[in-house]
């Protein structure tokens, strides 16, 4: 019953993402990440559900230890060596965890350093735009009096 609840639960939330796919603020959701991760759960429990019926069909001695096993599992009724392993396991996705959010942090970095580097770049073409505009304008205002002195230089030349 409770596992027909959850499929219930997953078909609706992944049939809302489908459905805002082509909003504007659709990035802004989980549902990228979400619906690919909670199929392959749904896909994981479906394969447990499986091998547990597997297991409870069969009455042998090592079926029945599988089912302890099994109801240890799902009960979490954990022998000591399985906390172990479960802690092992804990530890190397804290890890993966950590692992993921310096890469995380240094993409971010990374993303501002080129923001910046192009607003640096874009400051620089400006600048040099108007250093163009204005080194033509002294050349101009530099010929124009070259010009002015010529014509001095040919009235007085002329007077003489």
């Amino acid at each position: 019953m409770l596992w027909k609840q959850a499929k219930s639960h997953q078909l609706q939330t992944v049939n809302y993402c489908m459905k805002i796919h082509n909003a504007t603020w659709y990035p802004l959701t989980e549902c990228r990440a979400f619906t690919p991760y909670i199929r392959s759960k749904v896909r994981y429990l479906d394969q447990l559900k499986d091998i547990i019926a597997d297991y409870l069909s069969v009455e042998s001695e090592r079926v029945k230890r599988r089912k302890l096993d099994i109801l240890k599992f799902l009960f979490g009724t954990l022998s000591q060596s399985d906390a172990e392993r479960y802690t092992h396991y804990i530890h190397t996705l804290e890890d993966e965890q950590s692992f993921l959010r310096v890469s995380q942090d240094q993409v971010i970095v990374l993303k501002s350093a080129n923001t910046s580097f192009n607003t640096s770049i874009q400051n620089v073409k400006r600048n040099e735009k108007i250093l163009n505009e204005n080194l033509q304008s002294l050349n101009k205002m530099v010929v124009d009096e070259i010009n002015q002195m010529q014509i001095r230089l040919d009235s007085v030349l002329i007077l003489n």
